[in-house]
């Protein structure tokens, strides 16, 4: 079986600003440094650990976790994807979407992040590989100045598939722009799928924050949410542009009315 079309739906915030590599990426991240594997070029599989996948409707979630005790502020994903009998079904590297697809960003030790696409084949998915490539690390001890405490309120079906609506309490300084990522899981207890947005609105208060967070399919009922975290992003021009691209900007409403508009991932094949 040949490799299989990939229609991307981009979950981890891809930085298309900074094409030209990571000596310029590096420049704009004070206090990164980049992995000894050095240029563009290298590639590790020993960056994230790759904890599991799950599918659902032809959607394919990775998730992958930093075991390491620093932060590692970029890394550019490589996924390929083989069935239960090794067929190669598809890889990202095979992909024509704009840009950079699959980074992961400002991810912390113990943390997981999640990649998804769209792969004609993902109920057959036996095997998922990952490498990495334009790696920045955290200086060792690197703390942040900034908290967040967030709280799902209601996963629920609408028009365009399933929609979290969660509130995001903020403690320390505010956050200018963030990737926002919720784990689901099925009625199994099995991962699912994940669903991601950027906002710039994350300021301390006592109101938390109301934000809406859109997956363009529906999950089975009986699923939960596993947990939903924020990325604090360092470069707030570079989210924004990139948001404009691959995620839809979404708007916190600090009176938990339940009007902000959901931040959505781009649909686009």
């Amino acid at each position: 079986m040949g490799i299989t079309r990939l229609r991307w739906g981009l979950l981890a915030l891809a930085l298309l600003l900074l094409t030209s590599g990571c000596a310029q990426l590096g420049a704009q991240m004070d206090g990164a440094e980049q992995d000894g594997a050095g240029s563009s070029a290298s590639v590790d599989t020993h960056v994230l650990e790759t904890v599991e996948w799950g599918q659902v409707n032809g959607l394919l979630s990775v998730l992958v976790r930093n075991t390491t005790d620093r932060v590692l502020r970029h890394a550019d994903a490589v996924i390929s994807v083989k069935g239960r009998d090794g067929t190669a079904l598809g890889s990202t590297a095979a992909s024509t979407i704009e840009g950079r697809c699959c980074t992961a960003i400002e991810v912390a030790p113990g943390a997981s992040f999640g990649f998804y696409f769209y792969l004609d084949d993902a109920a057959s998915v036996g095997q998922v590989d990952v490498t990495y490539k334009n790696v920045l690390w955290a200086a060792a001890g690197r703390t942040r100045s900034s908290q967040t405490s967030i709280a799902p309120l209601r996963l629920q079906d609408n028009a365009a598939g399933t929609l979290l609506v969660a509130d995001v309490t903020t403690k320390g300084d505010p956050i200018d722009a963030a990737v926002v990522q919720a784990l689901i899981d099925g009625p199994d207890g099995k991962f699912l799928a994940v669903i991601s947005g950027t906002w710039f609105c994350f300021a301390p208060g006592a109101v938390p924050d109301r934000i809406k967070m859109q997956l363009y399919t529906k999950v089975p009922r009986g699923s939960t949410v596993r947990s939903v975290t924020a990325f604090p992003l360092p470069d707030k021009d570079a989210a924004a542009e990139s948001a404009g691209r691959a995620n839809l900007q979404g708007s916190c409403d600090p009176q938990g009315d339940d009007s902000g508009r959901a931040a959505e991932p781009d649909a686009s094949s």
